[in-house]
């Protein structure tokens, strides 16, 4: 075979070819070479970005991690304290990339940092990259998940002008169905806190506390100056009964007349504590009425102790009862417990005016007038001084207010089958102002007689005086975290100072007027909605 190439081709041509051969191999293995170099380059940037995503990864954890600590409403630190802590600990304090950003509000915080570093590369420099930078951002949010709300509403005798009383049945009733429009069944409670003199508090709810009962004509508890001053009302602590008596009205036993009550009695005026009904919250608010004297104090104790935890025992004892839903079963939640969001929203259209209770002496036991068993007459036994009677002796004279006559009572029919009347029996038919003028003025003709049993027998607390106990309910309250919107409701210059300085800033303050009080309700009613987000 090599014979015939010879042959063929010549010596000259196959040497050429032998040379063609050799070049061949050696063009192969310099692209073997490149191609090996190729390889290494590819290799090592697939480790330099190795590295780099596990930089990367690193960062995003770390700051991921740091900035769920730091959003935790329940967190003692700043969160920039907890960013800075987290980075430290990691050993990565210098990628952290300025200071985090802080969005903190009431019942809600929003965390937002990010973090950089350069990767130094191994391989990539020799493509002209020196280094990878690794970034990582991230933020957390959270929220109050549940919300807990006080709607004290002002029902004194001025609401009733000026259709104030009808704007603020359409007002609150809109405010309770945007909150539960946007909270699902067991999150949101609304406790109704209807005010005036007093606050009607109702037999169910006062059964559940230390309450000394004297009558059970109505529920209105009394407080000490010193229960302003936080916002619990331990179950377990001595509670007074206001009296049931009209402090300046003229009607009596003679006159036939009703007494107007410092406690009201009717239903729509009664606490409705922790509902989540908007239809029960609803109709109580259309049977909203005006009457009465106006006590901003004693609303807003109210409205604080049943967002505080103290009442947990009352509400248990409630939905024990049927009372309450058992989804609220533990509510009032702790304070700052991080998923509770608590708000008072506290109306009135005027200022606090005189506060009137009886003093201890005139709420119980004999009151020295006395009634007929058949006829109802009365009498009332002349003393020496007419202030204390409980030392009446039967042979004593007697005055009958009827006949305007004295007479020994017991002989002068048709008396002989009276009794004496108790205070609390003899004050839900007689006014303080008529007892003293018709029966104890006429009885011993004394004008300090009259004035004693008209104004010394009062406990009367002074509008200066219950401004000071609002101030420092209000401050209780926001003490420990909870909401205070304040709505002035055609008010005085004087009111709107004090009603702004209750609020929990300036923006919490609504000053209003006509129907634009329905505005304040929606207003307050979204920004809730909008403060409780789902973590």
């Amino acid at each position: 075979m090599q014979f015939i190439i010879k042959a063929a081709l010549g010596q000259k041509s196959l040497k050429a070819m032998r040379r063609f051969a050799r070049d061949d191999d050696g063009s192969t293995i310099v692209f073997g070479l490149f191609a090996f170099m190729a390889m290494i380059i590819v290799g090592g940037m697939a480790v330099d970005f190795m590295r780099y995503e596990t930089r990367r990864t690193q960062l995003q954890n770390t700051l991921d991690r740091a900035v769920l600590a730091a959003a935790d409403l329940e967190q003692r630190m700043s969160p920039a304290e907890v960013v800075s802590d987290y980075f430290d600990k990691a050993g990565l304090a210098s990628a952290l990339a300025g200071t985090p950003h802080v969005v903190d509000s009431f019942g809600y915080r929003e965390v937002s940092a990010s973090a950089r570093d350069n990767v130094k590369s191994i391989f990539l420099n020799m493509v002209g990259i020196d280094s990878l930078v690794a970034p990582a951002s991230g933020s957390a949010t959270e929220g109050a998940t549940d919300v807990e709300i006080s709607l004290v509403l002002d029902l004194s005798g001025s609401m009733g002008s000026n259709h104030k009383i009808d704007n603020l049945r359409t007002a609150a009733s809109q405010f309770v169905d945007t909150i539960y429009s946007r909270n699902g069944a067991g999150t949101a409670s609304i406790s109704l806190v209807p005010y005036a003199m007093h606050v009607n508090a109702g037999a169910n709810l006062l059964s559940r506390y230390n309450f000394t009962r004297n009558h059970s004509n109505s529920n209105c508890a009394a407080f000490a100056a010193s229960d302003f001053t936080q916002t619990s009302l331990i179950p377990t602590r001595a509670l007074a009964q206001v009296a049931h008596f009209d402090p300046t009205g003229n009607n009596g036993q003679m006159t036939g007349g009703s007494i107007s009550p410092v406690c009201r009695t009717d239903a729509a005026s009664q606490i409705q504590p922790l509902s989540g009904s908007a239809t029960a919250l609803k109709n109580q608010i259309a049977q909203f009425t005006a009457g009465g004297n106006t006590s901003l104090e004693i609303g807003m104790k109210w409205g604080a102790a049943l967002l505080d935890p103290a009442t947990q025992p009352v509400i248990s004892g409630l939905i024990a009862n049927g009372t309450v839903s058992a989804s609220f079963n533990g509510r009032p939640s702790a304070f700052n417990d991080g998923r509770t969001l608590k708000v008072i929203v506290l109306m009135t259209d005027g200022v606090n005016t005189t506060q009137y209770d009886l003093l201890p002496p005139y709420k119980s036991g004999p009151s020295g007038v006395w009634a007929d068993a058949s006829s109802g007459r009365l009498s009332v036994a002349v003393t020496e001084n007419g202030r204390r009677d409980s030392d009446t002796i039967s042979n004593e004279p007697y005055f009958i207010p009827h006949l305007y006559s004295k007479g020994d009572f017991f002989n002068a029919a048709p008396f002989g089958t009276a009794r004496q009347l108790t205070y609390p029996e003899l004050w839900a038919g007689n006014a303080v102002r008529y007892n003293a003028t018709n029966n104890r003025y006429n009885a011993n003709g004394s004008s300090a007689d009259r004035n004693f049993w008209q104004n010394d027998i009062l406990d009367v607390v002074a509008p200066g005086e219950k401004d000071r106990r609002l101030s420092e309910i209000c401050s209780a309250a926001k003490s420990q975290g909870i909401i205070v919107y304040t709505i002035g409701f055609e008010v005085t210059t004087s009111s709107s100072a004090v009603l702004a300085s209750c609020a929990s800033s300036p923006s919490h303050f609504f000053l209003v007027n006509g129907l634009e009080i329905e505005t304040a309700f929606q207003s307050i009613a979204r920004q809730i909605n909008q403060l409780r987000l789902t973590k």
